[in-house]
C-alpha cells in the first residue's frame, strides 16, 4: 500500500483520491498491471485538467495471511489503521471495490458439502448478503466520519459473474453455476452497495452489463486491459458533482 502519483504534479487545484479495494484493482491477477483504480485517476487527471494525487490503499490479501481482502476486513482497517483513516480522512475521492471474497469464508464450502440450504440450495449464499448490506453501510458511515462534513465523491464498484468467466471457477463449480447461483451471487453483492450508496450519499458502478453485456450473461475476463479500461470510462462518466471545486 501507498502513494502512486499520477503523470501530473499536484499543485494548489489539485485532487486526492484513495483506491481501497481487494486483489481485483489491486492487479494481483493482471501481473499488477494499470488497473481501473489507477485508470481512473488517469481519466479524472485528463477530464478535470487537475492534478490528481493517487493514494493506492488496495491489497491482494489481509496483512499477515493469505486471505483474501473482504468487506468485513475493509471495514475493520476503517476503523483501526491509521495509514487508512488518515488517508481517507484528507481524500476528495475515494473509490471502493470488494466483497466476493467474503465467499471464501465458508458459503463456497458449505456449498460444495451441499450443506448450503434452501429450494435452489443457495441460502448460505444469502446470508453472506445479509453481512454485505451490513458491511457496506457501516464502511459508508466510517468514510463519512472521517471526512467530517467535508465533499467527498464516494464510489463503490460492484463485481461481474465471474462464475461464468472464470475457468477455474467453472470447473470447480460446474457449468450450470454461473447462469444461476453465480448470478445470484453477483446481484447479491451489488444490491448490498448500491442500496448503501443510496442511503449514503455515494455512487454505485454495477459493472455487470460492462462486463456481463447487457443480458448479464456474457463471460468477460475482468483482467484484460480492455475490461479495466472499461471499469475506469464508467467511473470517469459518473461524474464528480458532490465536488463543487472540481
Amino acid at each position: 500500500m501507498g502513494i502512486v502519483p499520477t503523470s501530473s504534479p499536484l499543485g494548489e487545484s489539485g485532487v486526492t483520491y484513495v483506491a481501497l479495494g481487494d486483489s481485483w484493482p489491486n492487479g494481483a491477477h493482471c501481473g499488477f498491471c494499470r488497473t481501473f483504480a489507477g485508470l481512473y485517476a488517469d481519466g479524472l487527471e485528463e477530464t478535470t485538467g487537475r492534478g490528481i494525487e493517487f493514494i493506492d490503499l488496495t491489497e491482494a490479501t489481509i496483512p499477515g495471511t493469505q486471505q483474501g481482502q473482504t468487506a468485513n476486513s475493509l471495514l475493520s482497517d476503517l476503523r483501526s489503521s491509521e495509514e487508512v483513516r488518515e488517508a481517507v480522512s484528507g481524500a476528495d475521492i475515494v473509490m471502493v471495490s470488494t466483497g466476493l471474497n467474503e465467499l471464501d469464508h465458508g458459503a463456497l464450502n458449505e456449498y460444495l458439502a451441499g450443506r448450503c440450504g434452501g429450494a435452489d440450495k443457495a441460502d448460505c449464499f444469502r446470508e453472506v448478503g445479509v453481512g454485505w448490506h451490513e458491511a457496506f453501510d457501516a464502511i459508508l458511515t466510517e468514510i463519512e466520519a472521517l471526512r467530517a462534513g467535508r465533499a467527498t465523491a464516494i464510489r463503490l464498484v460492484s463485481a461481474e459473474n465471474i462464475f461464468i468467466s472464470d475457468p477455474e471457477l467453472v470447473d470447480l463449480l460446474g457449468e450450470d453455476f454461473g447462469p444461476t447461483t453465480g448470478a445470484l451471487i453477483t446481484k447479491l453483492l451489488n444490491d448490498a452497495m448500491c442500496d448503501a450508496a443510496t442511503n449514503h450519499v455515494a455512487v454505485c458502478i454495477d459493472v455487470r452489463p460492462i462486463l456481463n453485456g447487457a443480458t448479464l450473461d456474457q463471460p468477460m475476463d475482468e483482467n484484460s486491459p480492455a475490461s479495466h479500461q472499461a471499469v475506469a470510462d464508467a467511473l470517469v462518466a459518473s461524474g464528480l458533482e458532490e465536488l463543487a471545486f472540481v
